[in-house]
């Protein structure tokens, strides 16, 4: 019998991001310094989804044609994945500080060798954390597809 715990967990995964994702009413504001954007908070939320139901897909896959993935890697993917997009959206929902508010100059943006705001730094990091962390799940289908199946 296939053991399809990897794939269950993704598509579930997949499922909770599409439907939260369907109920956000709330828009994510940045203001950046002359530009402002706006978009709507589900849509991360559901692009996301998406993604895990691709993972579904691909590890189905590999459980159907008897590929067995590392579950290690599975667990390193999985885990700094989903701790990644809840410290990002947790940073994108939550009220901004006042001094995001303030105008900047360009002069002083180069000045000061910084394009974001100090407190987004922090959130810059995440957000390439957990980009690389993608290549866990690739790393993991190149290595299932090269060792025999049993």
């Amino acid at each position: 019998m296939k053991n399809y715990f990897q794939t269950f967990t993704y598509g579930l995964t997949a499922i909770a991001f599409i439907v939260s994702g369907a109920f956000q009413s709330q828009t994510i504001d940045i203001a950046l310094h002359d530009t402002y954007l706006s978009i709507g908070a589900g849509l991360p939320f559901f692009l996301t989804g998406l993604l895990f139901l691709f993972y579904t897909f691909c590890t189905w896959a590999q459980e159907h044609f008897n590929r067995k993935p590392n579950k290690l890697l599975f667990l390193l993917h999985y885990l700094i994945t989903l701790t990644g997009l809840f410290i990002i959206t947790l940073f994108l929902l939550s009220p901004p500080p006042s001094q995001q508010f303030q105008d900047y100059t360009v002069e002083e943006l180069f000045d000061n060798h910084t394009f974001l705001p100090t407190d987004a730094s922090g959130l810059c990091i995440v957000v390439m954390i957990t980009l690389i962390a993608q290549s866990l799940f690739f790393i993991n289908i190149l290595l299932s597809l090269l060792k025999s199946g049993k």
